[in-house]
C-alpha cells in the first residue's frame, strides 16, 4: 500500500476556465506526510482489491460510506493503475470542515432557513449530526449556495458533500463549484470547457466525494445546488493543500493573503500608483509595517 507520491516539474500558473489552476508541486503533500497519511490504511482488504480486483462498490462495503473509503479507492486506482496519482495525497487532506478548523464566521450562504438555529451556514459541516444548512424557499432565494472561507490560499482538490442531518428526503442531487481569491469575483469550476455540474446525493445520509481534475487556487469555495430532492440542504468538506508563495514581490518574498491593512483584510495585491500593487510578507501590515511591490508576472 505504501508508495511515493511523484512530483512534476515547475510550472507557471494558468489562467483558464476553471479559474486558476495551481502547479501540483504547491499541493502535494511531501514524501513524509504522504507515509504518514497513507499509514491510515491499517485494516485494509488489499487481498481482495490487489490479488483480485475490486469495486469502489466493494469498498464502501468494507469501510461504509466514509472518508476512508474514498481515499482507499484513490490509493488503490493510483497504485494499481497509475490513475490521478499527483492528487491522491491533496484529495485527503480535509481543510476543517468537519473538524471546525474552518470558524462558523467563515461559512456563509444566500440565505438560511429563519428561526431555526439547526439550518444556519455554520450547520453545513460534513458528518455534522444536529443540523445542516438549508437556504429559504425558492421563491425567496432562486440562486441559493453555501460560501467556505478557506484559513488561507490553498489548491483545491476535491470536495465532499451530504444532505440533510434531520430529515431523509432533503439532499441535494446536482451542484455546481464557484472559487474566488477576495469574495467579489467568482468563476465556475469547469472541465472541458464547460460548467463542471457535479452529482451530489443519492440520499441525505451518505457522504458523497467528489475529485477535481487538477487544484484550482481558492480562498473562497462555494456549492451551488442545481437540483435536489424536496430542500436543497448541505453538508460538506472542502479537500486540499495551502498554496505555496502564489505571489511574490520584486525583491523575491513572499506576499501572504490575506493581510490586515487599515484594519481590514486584503485578499489581494492592493494598487497604490500608476497601476502598481503591492501586497503585505506578513499576516498583518497593520503591526509589522513589512510590505513589497507585487511581481506583475504573478497577477497574470
Amino acid at each position: 500500500m505504501m508508495m511515493l507520491l511523484s512530483f512534476v516539474f515547475f510550472m507557471t500558473l494558468l489562467d483558464s476556465g476553471h479559474g486558476r489552476l495551481l502547479p501540483r508541486e504547491k499541493v502535494v503533500l511531501d514524501k513524509k506526510e504522504a507515509f504518514n497519511f497513507f499509514k491510515i490504511f491499517k485494516d485494509n482488504i488489499d487481498h481482495e482489491c490487489y490479488e483480485e480486483g475490486c469495486t469502489f462498490n466493494e469498498v464502501v462495503k468494507h469501510y461504509g460510506h466514509s472518508e476512508k473509503s474514498y481515499e482507499y479507492w484513490n490509493t488503490y486506482q493510483c497504485k494499481q493503475f497509475k490513475k490521478d496519482c499527483d492528487d491522491v495525497a491533496c484529495r485527503g487532506n480535509a481543510l476543517g470542515m468537519e473538524n471546525s478548523k474552518i470558524s462558523g464566521g467563515g461559512i456563509l450562504a444566500s440565505s438560511w432557513y429563519s428561526a431555526y438555529v439547526d439550518f444556519l451556514p455554520s450547520q453545513g459541516r460534513l458528518n455534522n449530526n444536529k443540523g445542516s444548512w438549508c437556504p429559504k424557499a425558492e421563491d425567496q432565494d432562486k440562486h441559493p449556495y453555501l460560501q467556505v472561507e478557506l484559513p488561507q490560499r490553498h489548491g483545491v482538490c476535491a470536495v465532499a458533500t451530504q444532505g440533510s442531518a434531520l430529515y431523509d428526503t432533503d439532499y441535494v442531487t446536482t451542484y455546481e463549484i464557484q472559487t474566488s481569491l477576495d469574495r467579489k469575483n467568482w468563476v465556475t469550476y469547469k472541465e472541458n470547457g464547460t460548467d463542471k455540474m457535479f452529482s451530489g446525493n443519492t440520499n441525505a445520509k451518505d457522504m458523497v466525494k467528489r475529485n477535481l481534475d487538477q487544484p484550482v487556487l481558492a480562498m473562497f469555495v462555494r456549492f451551488v445546488p442545481k437540483e435536489w430532492k424536496r430542500w436543497p440542504c448541505m453538508r460538506v468538506e472542502v479537500y486540499g493543500k495551502s498554496a505555496n508563495c502564489t505571489v511574490r514581490t520584486t525583491d523575491n518574498k513572499c506576499c501572504v493573503f490575506p493581510f490586515m491593512y487599515e484594519g481590514e483584510r486584503m485578499f489581494n495585491c492592493v494598487s497604490y500608483s500608476f497601476g502598481r500593487k503591492w501586497c503585505a510578507t506578513t499576516s498583518d501590515y497593520d503591526k509589522d509595517g513589512e510590505w513589497g511591490k507585487c511581481l506583475e508576472e504573478d497577477l497574470k
